[in-house]
C-alpha cells in the first residue's frame, strides 16, 4: 500500500471531480470533506471559490483560510479532504478543521482512517496543538475513524433534525 498522496485541485482534474460528485449523487449521499463541491452546479466556480479561501489575501468574506485536496493511492483517486486552518470562535460544532470523503465504491478499504492521520499531520505542520473533528451522530463508521486517530468526544448538540458530535484530537 503505497502513502496516499494530497494534491489542490485544479482545471485538469474536472472530469475526475464531475464523476465523484456523480458517485455520491448516486448513492443519495452528501458530499462531506469537499469544501462544498455538491452545493456547486458548476466546476470553475467551485474551483475559484476553492483557490480564493486557500490565500489570505483572497479569503471569501464568511470563510476560513482551507486546504482542499484531492487523495490518491497512487494514481487512484480515493477521495477529498479539506483543512481548515482555523476555526471561527463560538460553541457551534457544526465544522471541524478536518473534513474528508471516500469515494463510496473505495470504502471499508482502511482510506478514511489514512486520510485523517495524514490531515493531521497537515494540522500539525500548520502549527495547531489541537484539531477538533465534526459528524452526525449516526456516522458510526466516522467517529471510530476519528477515534482510531486518537480523537476523543467532547459534546454533540442538536442542530434542528441533526446531531453533531464534535471530537478532539491532540497533536
Amino acid at each position: 500500500m503505497e502513502d496516499l498522496r494530497f494534491a489542490p485541485p485544479c482545471p485538469a482534474h474536472r472530469a475526475l471531480l464531475l464523476e465523484y460528485k456523480r458517485e455520491f449523487e448516486q448513492a443519495g449521499e452528501s458530499i462531506d470533506g469537499s469544501a462544498g463541491l455538491g452545493l456547486y452546479r458548476a466546476f470553475d466556480q467551485w474551483l475559484r471559490c476553492v483557490q480564493d479561501n486557500a490565500r489570505p489575501e483572497t479569503l471569501r468574506p464568511g470563510s476560513v483560510l482551507t486546504s482542499v485536496y484531492l487523495v490518491f493511492d497512487g494514481e487512484l483517486f480515493v477521495g477529498m479532504v479539506d483543512i481548515r486552518h482555523r476555526l471561527d470562535s463560538g460553541p457551534s460544532v457544526t465544522f471541524g478543521h478536518i473534513g474528508y470523503s471516500v469515494r463510496p465504491a473505495l470504502r471499508r478499504r482502511g482510506y478514511a482512517t489514512r486520510i485523517l492521520r495524514k490531515a493531521l499531520e497537515e494540522c500539525k505542520a500548520l502549527g495547531l496543538s489541537q484539531v477538533v473533528l465534526v459528524c452526525r451522530q449516526e456516522n458510526a463508521a466516522s467517529a471510530r475513524v476519528m477515534q482510531r486517530c486518537g480523537a476523543r468526544l467532547q459534546c454533540c448538540q442538536r442542530l434542528g433534525q441533526i446531531v453533531l458530535c464534535r471530537y478532539c484530537v491532540q497533536l
